[in-house]
């Protein structure tokens, strides 16, 4: 009621005002998206002008009324700028709920920072900081900026709505370019029209476009990336000059060719460094055994560092100098593990891909640099090993979550092929627990676990970080991921057995107070409290909209068995259950031979896109299997 009241004599004077100013007055914003929306971008224009040698004058114009105190961070403009961008103008203004300008930047407003990031030795990013929060809300900011970009090859693209969360009242966007430089527009949004936006005006070309009211987009749990809903205008070069480098955009092949000529004569070695190498690879008898042990070398000896100077965000550092200091970044220690499996006559590429637990679209039909990480593959005879050289901790061949299952652009000397990397789908992440309970009159239990982890349940809780840390760390990894209470640990061991698909075994045993329940006569206990599912997912929409996606598939197999105390009897026989459906399977049966009880569960989950009218079927699926893996069993002492 509150806010009600604020909107309804806000509304009033707002309409007293309206002669103030009209075009960033709230009164203009459509009254669902004030009640809905954080922010509104109430203006948003681009325009990259090009000259004849490439460089880009690229000017930001944007309007943000801050609704919700979430929103705030919005009235912070930061603009990003280097020794190759040169930052020209930034300033700002700001409005008050009526559309009045109440204070506008001053030059002393503007902070500058280094851009430097905690993991990177090697930058020259800065940023232009300017902080325009106010406490009272609502208010509008305005930002004007314009930096110059050094090559075609930073031609942006074009997000006319960045948060999906927070709709756009006009957005628009220019290109303008000499007529004898090609620039390349796709867009997979039925919004944009490409080919319908160019023309040529003189001596120049011009692409220009422009939208109004783009909705807020409710996001719905499970939801695959926004990115992929809203609409998006992909820009990149025909041909473009980088330091002197020229490359070709207009095929993946001719990328890789340009990506290859920045990469030509980095891979020399040292002598001591190619007698290494032979010393390692000496009487192994195969090129899988040779690919590890120089993994391996490489793990023990070199350490992951950003490195952003320049080209040098594009160009590795030459591999004797990753040699030299033990370090580099990604398309350093690639280049390095590169130059030691060629000294072993092993071929391998060096391979650009996006990075992240949500995979990136790649349009095949628009090459452009959609990447922001460097793997390296090494092909087989009858497979391709896939090597995450940044990683201390990585078994030999193992992808993880950050880069399996997606598109790359594999980098041969005869030019760039779009690959895919391995996907863990269900049947690769398996999880086997056998456990063993003595309960006691006294309450306390004892207990053994034996847990076998496959594929990427071995990063359940992170724990393939944890294996090689203190007992103590460990200590704290299994309290944190298995469901005993008040339990003390008597030992606690992890095997790492190392393959392509990796595995993990623990071992532990120890006490428990916690595991059953007293009353009078009666013993109460959960036989599953180590692997409870819940989801935590809620449908929070009447209607969904969007198909939903899960994104790791796992099969769960769990057999415990408890000694209970003699004399008790369980009061009611549990009945087994089987449930099937697209989403999965999940099994679990009870058997009880004279004071032992086994408790056997079987849970598999499919990975897989699903139709979004399921949802509410999957939800349905997920309860059941929560509501049976919380069964509590009644045991009575017989008189």
């Amino acid at each position: 009621m509150r806010f009600v009241l604020f909107f309804i004599s806000l509304t009033f004077l707002i309409n007293v005002n309206t002669v103030l100013a009209q075009d960033y007055s709230i009164s203009k914003i459509q009254s669902d998206w004030l009640s809905k929306a954080p922010a509104v971008v109430r203006k948003s224009e681009h325009s990259s002008t090009v000259n004849s040698k490439g460089e880009i004058s690229f000017k930001v114009k944007i309007a943000y009324t801050i609704l919700k105190q979430e929103a705030n961070e919005l009235a912070v403009m930061d603009v990003n700028y280097s020794k190759s961008i040169l930052f020209k103008s930034l300033s700002g203004k700001i409005f008050d709920p009526f559309g009045k300008e109440i204070k506008k930047s001053k030059k002393s407003d503007i902070q500058d920072f280094s851009n430097f990031s905690s993991f990177s030795i090697y930058e020259d990013n800065r940023q232009k900081v300017l902080d325009l929060k106010q406490f009272k809300l609502p208010y509008t900011v305005e930002f004007e900026y314009e930096v110059i970009y050094p090559n075609l090859y930073y031609i942006n693209s074009w997000v006319p709505q960045n948060f999906p969360n927070i709709p756009v009242q006009h957005a628009s966007v220019s290109y303008q370019y000499p007529k004898d430089i090609d620039l390349r527009f796709f867009s997979a949004s039925s919004s944009i029209p490409v080919y319908k936006s160019q023309e040529v005006i003189g001596d120049s070309k011009v692409f220009a476009l422009e939208l109004s009211n783009l909705e807020i987009l409710e996001t719905e749990p499970l939801m695959p990336s926004p990115v992929n809903y809203l609409p998006i205008l992909y820009v990149a070069p025909a041909q473009f000059d980088y330091d002197g480098y020229k490359g070709d955009l207009t095929s993946w092949k001719s990328f890789g060719y340009w990506i290859n000529d920045l990469n030509k004569d980095k891979d020399a070695l040292s002598d001591q460094m190619v007698s290494k190498i032979h010393e390692l690879t000496s009487g192994l008898d195969n090129d899988i055994e040779k690919t590890k042990v120089l993994y391996q070398y490489l793990q023990e000896k070199t350490r992951y560092v950003s490195i952003q100077l320049g080209i040098g965000g594009l160009m590795p550092f030459e591999a004797s100098l990753v040699e030299k200091y033990g370090y580099g970044d990604c398309k350093a220690l690639s280049n390095f593990m590169k130059a030691m499996l060629k000294e072993a006559g092993i071929n391998s590429h060096y391979t650009l891909i996006h990075g992240g637990k949500n995979v990136r679209k790649i349009y095949e039909e628009f090459p452009k640099d959609y990447f922001n990480h460097v793997i390296l593959a090494v092909p087989l005879e009858k497979d391709t090993i896939w090597l995450e050289c940044t990683s201390q901790s990585n078994p030999f061949g193992y992808l993880g979550d950050f880069t399996s299952g997606r598109q790359a652009l594999m980098i041969t000397d005869n030019g760039g092929y779009l690959t895919t990397t391995p996907k863990y789908t269900y049947d690769h992440n398996v999880q086997t627990t056998k456990a063993f309970f003595d309960i006691r009159d006294n309450g306390i239990s004892s207990y053994n676990v034996e847990t076998v982890f496959k594929g990427l349940q071995v990063e359940n809780g992170s724990l393939l970080n944890f294996i090689n840390q203190s007992n103590d760390q460990k200590r704290k990894w299994f309290s944190q991921n298995f469901g005993l209470t008040n339990f003390t640990l008597e030992n606690l061991n992890f095997n790492f057995l190392d393959g392509f698909s990796p595995i993990i075994e623990m071992t532990t045993n120890g006490s428990t107070k916690g595991l059953v329940t007293f009353t009078g006569s009666r013993i109460i206990l959960q036989p599953n409290q180590l692997n409870v599912y819940s989801s935590n997912i809620r449908n929070t929409k009447k209607s969904r909209e969007f198909d939903f996606e899960v994104l790791t598939g796992f099969i769960d197999e769990d057999l415990f068995e408890y000694t209970l105390p003699n004399e008790y009897l369980l009061e009611t026989s549990p009945e087994d259950v089987y449930l099937e459906s697209e989403f999965g399977i999940y099994k679990l049966s009870f058997t009880l031979n004279n004071n032992k009880l086994t408790y056997a569960r079987s849970l598999c989950m499919y990975n897989g896109t699903f139709e979004h009218f399921k949802f509410d079927e999957y939800l349905n699926f997920l309860a059941i299997i929560e509501k049976f893996d919380k069964t509590k069993l009644i045991f009575t002492k017989s008189k």
